[in-house]
């Protein structure tokens, strides 16, 4: 029995392999297959990083921290190695950046002081219980986007594209998928959702890609919010 679990584990872990050169990230993967697939995930990560060529990608497989828990029932593997046999190939890994990479790394001096003011100006939007004043502070925040945004457009070279992933959780994946594309569209990116389950990418300049993510996290954390305690809830 313990042989059969061993080579179930051991099928399971080229197939993350492949995985990953297919351009998967830890995260995309635990996204998809569920948590209590990480143990199996951090199993495979020591063989990843000298197979694959994209540097964000690379990071993040080596970044894994280790799992609380290693034991993974034989049902859930059985479960993940039948996801895994149908993830497809994901096209956007050369444009990858990831957590402060896309948040930093293409961001200049003048642009992380506008972020710091949209994001504030975010989370006084999640702060207050009134939902006429979260909307103005919500177009305050987009308003100073757009300001400096088309600033840069006519001071500075067009930025490199880089693609940054978000998890879309359900319910209703494909309602909160149409809300990024909206969000996106406004900011001149792009979105696809490149995986049922709510993987989706955002395409754009590194502080466009930023600000898409951030507005939707805090749009969705709003919604959340006033779904519960709001007075139509």
């Amino acid at each position: 029995m313990t042989t059969h679990c061993d080579d179930l584990s051991a099928h399971v872990i080229e197939r993350l392999i492949t995985a990953a050169q297919h351009g998967w990230a830890p995260a995309d993967l635990e996204h998809v297959l569920g948590p209590h697939a990480y143990p199996i995930i951090y199993r495979a990560s020591p063989h990843v990083p000298a197979r694959i060529t994209s540097p964000a990608l690379r990071k993040a497989w080596l970044q894994m921290a280790p799992p609380d828990e290693n034991f993974i029932p034989r049902d859930k593997l059985r479960a993940i190695m039948k996801e895994l046999i149908h993830l497809p190939r994901l096209r956007d890994t050369e444009l990858l950046a990831f957590g402060e990479s896309l948040r930093e790394d293409g961001l200049s001096d003048k642009q992380r002081k506008i972020r710091a003011k949209v994001l504030g100006l975010l989370r006084k939007a999640e702060s207050t219980s009134f939902e006429d004043e979260a909307e103005v502070l919500i177009s305050k925040a987009q308003s100073l986007q757009q300001k400096y945004r088309i600033e840069d457009l006519l001071t500075s070279e067009l930025p490199n594209l880089i693609s940054h992933r978000v998890h879309i959780h359900p319910p209703y994946i494909k309602h909160q998928a149409s809300l990024l594309s909206t969000i996106s569209d406004a900011n001149g990116c792009t979105t696809l959702l490149i995986h049922d389950k709510g993987l989706a990418c955002v395409i754009g300049a590194p502080a466009d890609a930023a600000h898409c993510a951030d507005l939707f996290a805090s749009l969705n954390r709003q919604c959340d919010w006033f779904m519960r305690n709001g007075d139509g809830a």
